[in-house]
């Protein structure tokens, strides 16, 4: 079995539409996959979910990969494309001497889970989209919101990603996290 140091399991869970995030679209599902441990959150805790650790670059490492085998999956059901990215700060002198470059996908993904300073990072998938990942508000969740009529296997997209860990199903207080 592959040893990962980092990152031990990974949760996913439906969405109840009474706990839908108002940014969810009509006529579709929502799910939440998230890593397990994950830094300790107050709404995660609040939410019922207890398995908490200090992140650390080995961690990220392993969460960039769970992603990239995500959206490689997702890619299955049309191209990608970015609907909402991330733009870091860049120093003036750096602006006044290069032209900026966008940020790696992955890196855009990454920094709106740690950071609820930065806007949440919108990919679709397919066109017209069939499938949506989010990440945002600070939360190490990877939100996949689903056509209904697309018939995506969620749980089978999030045991592909796991590459080797658990696959645990767990609910939460959804109201707390959307």
């Amino acid at each position: 079995m592959v040893q990962h140091p980092a990152i031990r399991a990974l949760h996913w869970s439906a969405i109840p539409d009474a706990d839908a995030p108002v940014w969810m679209k009509r006529g579709c599902e929502l799910y939440a996959i998230w890593p397990a441990p994950v830094n300790h959150d107050a709404c995660f805790e609040n939410a019922g979910f207890h398995d908490f650790a200090d992140t650390d670059d080995t961690w990220y490492a392993e969460f960039a990969t769970i992603l990239q085998a995500m959206i490689d999956q997702l890619e299955t059901l049309g191209q990608s494309t970015i609907r909402q990215g991330i733009k870091f700060r860049r120093p003036l002198l750096a602006q006044l001497c290069k032209p900026a470059k966008d940020p790696a996908l992955l890196d855009q993904l990454i920094a709106s889970t740690f950071d609820d300073n930065f806007p949440a990072c919108i990919i679709t998938f397919g066109t017209p989209p069939i499938a949506t990942l989010r990440t945002g508000e600070g939360h190490e969740i990877i939100w996949l919101m689903v056509e209904a009529h697309a018939h995506v296997d969620v749980e089978a997209l999030a045991a592909h990603a796991t590459e080797g860990r658990p696959l645990y199903q767990t609910n939460l207080t959804w109201a707390l996290l959307t």
